[in-house]
């Protein structure tokens, strides 16, 4: 089973010791574990990248999480977000109690790629679950997405945060979030809390409007065309409906050129 980074809101991720807060975590046996579910009396716990020691902390008042011991350098696991450790958290938890999930995993590494969050659905189908908050340039985005359907993985990019778009409201958007939208069919999903996820559609927005007169020989008078500009980077946001990842489905797409993206051939968990 996967391990995640568990930390308290308002801690870095990389504690004052030096210490990091790993991902996936080894116990004594050399089964890896996650925090939530674990326990003192299963270590001593070490980080599969460094192979050096770590700690469980658990209480109260902090989130549980692992810290690399005193002296550690390892960057493993550094860098979440508190929300995207929360949605990973609230997914899993939510995934867990449906009855057609199975193989449900955390941060399982694949070769090449490691999704937050993957799982078989139906005994049959496994999907990735990808959360992504930062920036990430097209090419990665392309790339992860063929990797896993080389693999005959179904993938869901999921964007954080989940306040990221307000339907409605005009806002500029990533490249990266242009790409996903036309890979998903004119639709992007965003994180709503535990499973459920806000289906979004992102419309043009249009900057202004120009009449030009041109003279019709043929019909032998002056006609006026409208022509629209549109933002490359602005958009309107409407949520189509919120949806539960488990109702999607594989939808599998043909490498094309939609717009100014070649997007690959993939296989996505979607609708």
């Amino acid at each position: 089973m996967g391990a995640v980074c568990l930390r308290a809101r308002g801690i870095s991720s990389r504690p004052v010791n030096g210490g990091g807060s790993p991902c996936r975590i080894a116990d004594e046996h050399g089964a890896l574990v996650i925090a939530w579910d674990s326990n003192r009396d299963q270590g001593p716990f070490s980080c599969p990248e460094c192979k050096r020691g770590v700690t469980l902390k658990k209480g109260q008042f902090i989130i549980h999480h692992f810290a690399h011991n005193p002296g550690s350098n390892c960057s493993y696991g550094t860098g979440e977000s508190w929300e995207h450790w929360q949605a990973k958290y609230e997914m899993y938890h939510a995934l867990l109690a449906h009855p057609q999930v199975s193989e449900l995993q955390v941060e399982l590494p694949l070769g090449p790629v490691r999704p937050d969050i993957s799982f078989r659905w139906n005994n049959e189908v496994m999907v990735a679950i990808e959360l992504q908050r930062s920036s990430l340039p097209t090419a990665d985005v392309a790339r992860r997405t063929s990797i896993y359907d080389e693999k005959g993985i179904a993938v869901l990019w999921v964007l954080l945060p989940r306040d990221r778009f307000w339907a409605g409201v005009c806002c500029s958007t990533k490249v990266w979030e242009r790409f996903l939208h036309e890979l998903y069919n004119d639709k992007i999903f965003c994180w709503h809390g535990g499973q459920k996820l806000f289906s979004t559609h992102l419309d043009p927005y249009k900057l202004r409007t120009e009449y030009r007169e041109r003279y019709n020989r043929h019909l032998g008078i002056w006609c006026t065309k409208e022509i629209s500009h549109f933002s490359k980077r602005s958009r309107i946001p409407r949520w189509d409906d919120i949806v539960q990842i488990t109702d999607l489905r594989v939808i599998e797409v043909l490498a094309q050129q939609r717009g100014q993206f070649s997007l690959p051939k993939a296989r996505l968990w979607s609708r």
